[in-house]
């Protein structure tokens, strides 16, 4: 089940409730700091209604969030990482870096706390697409 990122807006992502995470990570010119503001992943991910399988425990464990972004990099997040039952990482879509919205790097950053390089902090993200294992 896809998020399109490429057909939604910036409005379409302030519908869902706004958090702010303050973030630092070693970036190719040093270490980094930025406040971003967005949406949880949790958040979308719950809009976009996956199907778990209730006969199988925990299988929300099982699915991965895999964000796409224009220039064909791609990441993985495992579900359980941003579930406030396990992990609960305050994983963000941010449409804003330190109050300015993100129009130099498309819409909508991926951010992920505690990432100590920034490698999944993806821009210019287009799709989001939660999956359960083949």
């Amino acid at each position: 089940m896809p998020v399109d990122l490429n057909t939604a807006s910036q409005h379409d992502l302030e519908k869902l409730p706004a958090h702010t995470v303050n973030v630092s990570f070693q970036g190719p010119v040093g270490t980094q700091s930025h406040s971003f503001t967005g949406v949880l992943l949790y958040d979308l991910a719950n809009a976009a209604a996956p199907r778990f399988d209730t006969s199988r425990k925990n299988d929300s464990l099982r699915w991965t969030a895999r964000v796409h972004a224009t220039d064909n990099y791609e990441v993985v997040v495992a579900w359980g990482e941003f579930d406030p039952g396990f992990e609960a990482k305050q994983v963000l879509v941010a449409y804003e870096d330190n109050g300015t919205l993100l129009t130099d790097t498309g819409f909508a950053r991926l951010v992920v706390p505690d990432d100590i390089k920034g490698g999944r902090y993806v821009s210019n993200v287009n799709l989001i697409a939660f999956n359960p294992p083949p």
